[in-house]
């Protein structure tokens, strides 16, 4: 175990400095790096055999060579393995559990994780392993990550853990069941000798028909299964598996909502197949926890489950000839004949393709082909999401159905788990357009008929999060009020759209309010000035009081009287953001000191905000603390990348 604790800690020291080192952040910038992972694992695959099959360089480094020192941490790690140390909980099971849980957090040797794995798995399948109920959660979600390993080598690794997983709960469900069956059997035997008056009143309590209370009692499902069909985490990873026959299982018993055992489940499927409502299917989706998916393009999961519902057992149905077209390859030509030395007109493959669709063993090839290619394709995803989400929307039974979705709708936008952009290609600038998941639903949710009415702040956040204005913007156009208004104008400002934020003002003030906002537009700032002096001076009330007080700042601000004209304004309103660029115009270091450490500028700087990291480089400049310029700069430029980023590629 000693040799075992050094082993490891020079492991995990040589990987932390690998992890710094230029070329590793280099290949991070480049797309690259080990931490991003693409759209979808098949993506990965798929990219790696087309860079191999090319002649060119794989574009992920593959499993990295074992030396001396990792050869020995693999054998010591495999005796422990032997030993019964796990199992008896004595002086030596902290720390050799230690050396197995660091070496699943931290390690980047794909052959030492595979060992470590074996023996994990070991541990989760044996009920004498005398784990506690935190250690098998702990475990279990350690086993499902692996970003710091390169996609394509990690892929073993996730199979295998997910392998586990399925053999892990098919082995508790028995074991639950075999335990329910034995209750319903002592049940029976103390009601032996009664007139069955229990079973009735059990019956009454569980609002259960006579059908059901005769039913054993051994389907009822255990906690730690698929509950209801809903997935949690980590087990939602497995419908985007890259092995076509580990994807099938998981979506088998997503699907199915899994009831019964695992075998008798996919027998189940395979042979009767569950209809679907359009209705469950939504509710099945929106409920779904995809926390382990956030780094994926999980829509792909989502359609999934639509195409798997699809009625399929009559095939496409008879074609009328006549509706196909006259297709002809070659000079001469004939429809539905051979063309000579230029091959079989294109029209007789086609023909053939539908008559082998309108088969009974061919009838869900269609399906199938679509959502494997969905696997490597965004644009496909994307656009197969939105159609089948507006079909769904569309013929749903009632509008009250629809309000009931809203909320689960609301909630799944809102989930901080989703990334911002994700990759679909590990070439730099090799996408020509920016996917995310949350634009994605926002695309789907926001273009149906009739429309959700869906929280506005949300979607107003979300927009300039996640590159989503041109679904947003859009949708608060349709809408009428004073608040889709105002964060309508949120949004145009943060595009620069100035001229068009001022637009929507006039409709909420007077005329001489529109005058004020004419001239601002045209650019006679000290005419706007004047005039919105002179509104102010009436007194105004209502939404124009506050349009005109924003504007007044900044005009005020562009002319540069920050005192004594707004500092007077900033202090007797308490604006903090407006107090520290004041404070930072004017140099009065000490008060830029103290409102960058106020709660206001704080929760800006958390939002992503670089103009409070600029006040904390002028602040270390004043101070002399050179050192800390360069760091404070970088993070600068982050943010700064971060919200460019956000923004759309063409303006509105």
């Amino acid at each position: 175990i000693r040799l075992a604790q050094k082993l490891t800690k020079d492991h995990i020291h040589s990987v932390a400095l690998n992890s710094r080192s230029m070329s590793a952040l280099l290949n991070q910038l480049e797309g690259s790096g080990n931490h991003r992972v693409l759209g979808t694992p098949t993506l990965a695959i798929f990219l790696e055999a087309i860079a191999s099959s090319a002649g060119g360089q794989p574009e992920e480094k593959g499993v990295k060579e074992t030396g001396s020192a990792l050869r020995s941490l693999i054998t010591i790690v495999r005796l422990l393995g032997r030993t019964n140390i796990f199992s008896k909980f004595g002086e030596q099971r902290k720390p050799a559990f230690q050396i197995m849980s660091v070496l699943l957090d931290k390690s980047d040797c794909v052959p030492l994780l595979m060992t470590v794995m074996g023996i994990v798995g070991g541990w989760l399948l044996d009920e004498r392993a005398g784990l506690t109920a935190k250690e098998r959660t702990s475990l279990v979600w350690k086993m499902m990550s692996f970003d710091r390993i390169a996609e394509v080598p990690a892929t073993c690794l996730f199979n295998l853990g997910m392998d586990l997983l399925l053999e892990y709960y098919n082995r508790s469900w028995k074991k639950k069941t075999e335990g329910l069956e034995a209750e319903v059997g002592a049940m029976d035997l103390d009601d032996g000798n009664g007139d069955g008056a229990g079973a009735d009143a059990d019956a009454m309590d569980l609002g259960e028909t006579d059908e059901e209370a005769s039913t054993p009692k051994k389907t009822k499902e255990p906690d730690d299964m698929f509950p209801k069909g809903f997935l949690g985490k980590p087990q939602a990873q497995g419908l985007l598996a890259a092995n076509t026959k580990l994807r099938d299982t998981f979506f088998a018993l997503y699907s199915s909502r899994f009831k019964g055992d695992m075998d008798t489940t996919m027998k189940r499927v395979a042979e009767e197949g569950e209809p679907r409502s359009l209705l469950n299917v939504l509710i099945q989706v929106l409920h779904t926890d995809w926390e382990s998916c956030g780094a994926r393009y999980w829509l792909v999961a989502a359609n999934d489950l639509f195409l798997g519902a699809c009625d399929v057992k009559e095939g496409v149905g008879t074609v009328d000839e006549a509706w196909l077209p006259s297709l002809k390859s070659g000079k001469g030509g004939k429809k539905g004949g051979n063309v000579g030395e230029e091959g079989v007109d294109v029209l007789v493959k086609f023909k053939a393709a539908l008559a082998l669709e309108q088969n009974r063993e061919g009838k869900e090839r269609c399906l199938s082909a679509l959502r494997k290619l969905s696997h490597l394709s965004p644009s496909l995803v994307q656009e197969l999401w939105v159609s089948l989400f507006k079909m769904a929307w569309q013929n749903l039974p009632s509008d009250e159905c629809r309000r009931v979705l809203v909320p689960a709708m609301e909630t799944m936008l809102a989930r901080p788990f989703n990334r911002q952009s994700l990759r679909f290609s590990r070439k730099a600038g090799g996408d020509d357009k920016v996917y995310n998941v949350v634009g994605g639903l926002l695309k789907a949710f926001l273009n149906v008929s009739p429309l959700p009415k869906l929280d506005l702040h949300l979607l107003g956040s979300l927009a300039s999060n996640y590159n989503a204005h041109f679904e947003v913007v859009p949708y608060l156009e349709r809408l009428e009020g004073k608040e889709s208004k105002r964060v309508l104008r949120t949004l145009l400002d943060g595009l620069g759209e100035t001229d068009l934020s001022l637009t929507l003002q006039k409709d909420m003030v007077s005329a001489d309010a529109k005058k004020a906002l004419t001239l601002e537009m045209y650019g006679d700032l000290s005419g706007a000035s004047q005039a919105y002096d002179e509104l102010i001076a009436k007194d105004l009330k209502g939404s124009e009081a506050v349009v005109v007080e924003e504007r007044w700042v900044e005009v005020n601000r562009q002319l540069g009287q920050w005192t004594p004209m707004l500092k007077d304004y900033a202090e007797a309103t308490s604006e903090g953001s407006l107090l520290a660029e004041i404070a930072w115009k004017s140099r009065e270091w000490e008060s830029v000191r103290k409102l960058c450490t106020s709660p206001s500028i704080v929760a800006s700087l958390e939002s992503g905000d670089p103009v409070i990291k600029l006040y904390e480089i002028y602040l270390a400049i004043a101070d002399g603390k050179l050192n800390e310029v360069e760091k404070l700069s970088a993070q600068a430029v982050q943010l700064c990348l971060a919200n460019w980023q956000a923004l759309p590629c063409l303006s509105t």
